[in-house]
């Protein structure tokens, strides 16, 4: 069920009334006032209050939209700086928590990705024994799914590989367990995807948007995370120049060429193809 929310318009009230039922199951119940005449209408809303703000900030109309001092996540820099944000939060949690809690983690995230893994696996194959279509039958959200679970798994491996090595003798066993079933949320295939996509930019998901578009802007994320430290408001173009912006774009897939790939890392590629971006952006200058 969907229902609209009153945000932050004074001249909305709400008409339901959301409440958890303690099993994170939300139900609602219609709040009116005043008996309805046969045949009157009025508008269900329901009043999510202040805990709903960060999410009406991401969908351009929280208060700090309407003031402008925010931006929606149809803006890439405003998106970019939340969603590192929010990675840097997981990983916290990831290192709190305790073994059981990741090994519960990890059978529920592989009951959620095989399905998903099975089908990309599915969409390369056929791309390389047959013409590519231009369609394919996942949507964005299950592909950036995989890709996220991608990069959840690396984080987690690293996690793991320490407690397996600080673990006392008789206790590897679950610490090693967890780390060859992280193995089994992974897509290797990435750099196959890539080349298709670059065969084909114009591929479709199944709800018609442009694949390549969705998986540049995680591949910018990831990027980004890692240069956090060193690079402030990336892609803004109140602060960066449009020649930045692109080159930085260019950079960020070029990192996703070089470190999505099943052997790991191609620094090479990575050296060779920062040098033509480099060489390409100081040609625009003259």
């Amino acid at each position: 069920m969907y229902v609209n929310e009153v945000g932050n318009d004074p001249n909305l009230k709400d008409t339901i009334r959301a409440y958890d039922d303690g099993d994170s199951v939300v139900k609602y119940f219609i709040l009116i006032k005043d008996p309805l005449q046969k045949g009157q209408e009025i508008e269900v809303l329901v009043n999510y209050k202040g805990f709903y703000e960060e999410n009406r900030i991401r969908k351009g109309y929280g208060l700090a939209c309407l003031s402008r001092e925010d931006n929606g996540d149809n803006h890439l820099p405003s998106c970019l700086r939340r969603n590192i944000v929010d990675r840097t939060e997981f990983l916290s949690c990831i290192e709190a928590a305790q073994l059981i809690d990741l090994y519960g983690l990890i059978n529920f995230l592989l009951s959620s990705v095989k399905k998903l893994i099975k089908r990309l696996n599915t969409l390369v194959d056929k791309a390389k024994t047959s013409k590519v279509p231009k369609q394919c039958s996942m949507t964005i959200r299950q592909i950036v799914a995989v890709r996220r679970l991608e990069w959840v798994a690396s984080h987690l491996s690293k996690d793991l590989e320490k407690q397996v090595h600080h673990a006392p003798p008789g206790r590897k066993f679950l610490p090693n367990w967890c780390l060859k079933r992280c193995k089994h949320l992974r897509f290797d295939r990435w750099d196959e995807l890539l080349a298709i996509l670059k065969e084909v930019p114009t591929l479709k998901d199944s709800e018609g948007n442009t694949i390549a578009a969705a998986l540049e802007k995680e591949a910018v994320e990831e990027a980004f995370f890692l240069a956090q430290d060193n690079l402030q408001l990336p892609l803004d173009d109140s602060r960066w120049c449009p020649l930045a912006v692109d080159a930085t774009r260019k950079l960020c897939m070029a990192i996703a060429h070089a470190r999505w790939k099943k052997e790991g890392t191609d620094y090479g590629f990575l050296a060779t193809e920062f040098s033509r971006i480099a060489a390409d952006a100081v040609g625009e200058l003259k």
